[in-house]
């Protein structure tokens, strides 16, 4: 797993927030990458994830990745969330 800081967008574009955390390396995924990432909790994110929409994942200095989050639990930084995400 490499770090990352990256711009979060929905699937339209608008952005989100700015978020930090991990994501495997090409050599580690066979196709799809997964990750995590943690975020300042958003009424936008959260209503997309409930909807099941795609975000963008916009990685400082290069990758940009369509991802689909798979679960949000509560992190341990109050007010904040963590998300797990694959590539598609």
């Amino acid at each position: 797993m490499k770090p990352f800081h990256a711009s979060l967008a929905d699937e339209d574009g608008q952005a989100i927030t700015e978020v930090e955390g991990t994501i495997e390396s090409p050599e580690e995924a066979a196709g799809a990458c997964s990750g995590r990432f943690e975020l300042q909790d958003t009424e936008s994110f959260m209503q997309g994830v409930m909807d099941g929409k795609k975000f963008r994942l916009q990685v400082d200095g290069g990758d940009a990745f369509t991802i689909k989050v798979e679960s949000v639990s509560v992190s341990s930084r109050s007010g904040f969330s963590e998300a797990l995400f694959l590539t598609v």
